[in-house]
């Protein structure tokens, strides 16, 4: 198979996961992040991006039809969540980050189960070109909504003066 025929047969699961990227992005807003500078809007949707390139390719994989596929994507979506959890727990039991597991299980959630659902129909629905541009189009709502809600929670609503201080 092509690169372009790899990349196109990845597609569901790309613009699946980047659905679920996209609805996290906004139940982060009211989630307690562990640590600003790391859990926040933009390190969402960089992490949703990730995760939509990983998935794909796995999805791209995968032998055999839609349906066959779709059972052992759910087991890996289950895996890569159990997997998460983990982490998020051994990085607030060990690492002594408070708020990880509430902050990050839900949001892996949102985006483990919206893949696993959402990538088999996706992949009936959507073919060829046309599946290409819908995840081209969710890759650029969630760059654009990630870094549009990263930098309205920072606060940076107007840039920062750069003027001297008054003289004393």
């Amino acid at each position: 198979m092509s690169g372009a025929g790899r990349v196109q047969r990845g597609m569901p699961a790309f613009s699946s996961t980047l659905a679920g990227g996209a609805v996290a992005l906004f139940v982060d807003i009211p989630l307690t992040s562990p640590d600003d500078r790391l859990g926040n809007t933009g390190s969402v949707a960089a992490v949703s991006v990730m995760a939509a390139l990983i998935l794909g390719w796995i999805w791209a994989a995968l032998p055999g039809d839609t349906s066959q596929r779709a059972r052992a994507y759910s087991r890996v979506c289950l895996a890569l969540f159990a997997l998460t959890v983990v982490a998020a727990l051994l990085a607030e039991s060990v690492g002594g980050l408070a708020n990880v597991v509430s902050y990050v299980v839900p949001l892996a959630a949102i985006v483990c189960v919206a893949t696993a659902l959402l990538t088999p129909l996706v992949g009936r629905m959507f073919g060829g070109t046309v599946g290409v541009w819908i995840g081209v189009s969710l890759l650029a709502a969630v760059l654009v909504t990630g870094v549009t809600l990263a930098v309205y929670r920072v606060g940076f609503t107007e840039p920062p003066s750069l003027s001297l201080p008054p003289p004393p």
